[in-house]
């Protein structure tokens, strides 16, 4: 038993000083992505790629979005990879949207853990929901990113 719990300390001061650890994010990176959808237009994306040579790791993302009255959208980021199929997606979250009191703005702050490689890319995609028949009215919104970029 002794000779266990002795390999397992070990284990632990080798994990702490690999080079495999968690980096402290020394390359802060923030960034916005936005679209606007138009009369009619049922859909809207935005991307931006990773930078050559880099890693990204996001880390929070925050979001404001206006509305037609009586509209409602549907919000998701997600990270491609070069090393999927193109049109794949390598994770994909949504964001839950609070509407303020005047009930056309939307807005969202959410913690998450995102990565994306070099080759890939950061995405917004939004939907109308709910809107009369023709979609009137302009639907835009913003996405806010925060993280940090590895080598």
């Amino acid at each position: 038993m002794q000779k266990s719990i002795s390999l397992a300390s070990a284990i632990v001061v080798l994990l702490a000083s690999s080079s495999a650890q968690a980096q402290e994010p020394a390359n802060p990176i923030g960034f916005t992505l936005s679209c606007t959808m138009p009369a009619g237009v049922q859909t809207c994306n935005a991307q931006v790629s990773v930078p050559a040579g880099k890693r990204l790791v996001i880390e929070a993302v925050s979001a404001r979005a206006v509305t037609p009255s009586g509209q409602t959208i549907q919000l998701y980021i997600s990270t491609s990879a070069a090393t999927i199929p193109s049109g794949s997606t390598a994770s994909r979250h949504f964001i839950a949207l609070t509407p303020a009191p005047n009930g056309t703005t939307y807005y969202a702050t959410h913690p998450i853990r995102m990565y994306a490689m070099t080759g890939g890319t950061v995405s917004i995609h939004t939907q109308r929901i709910t809107a009369p028949a023709g979609s009137p009215g302009t639907v835009s919104h913003e996405v806010w990113f925060s993280g940090y970029l590895l080598p």
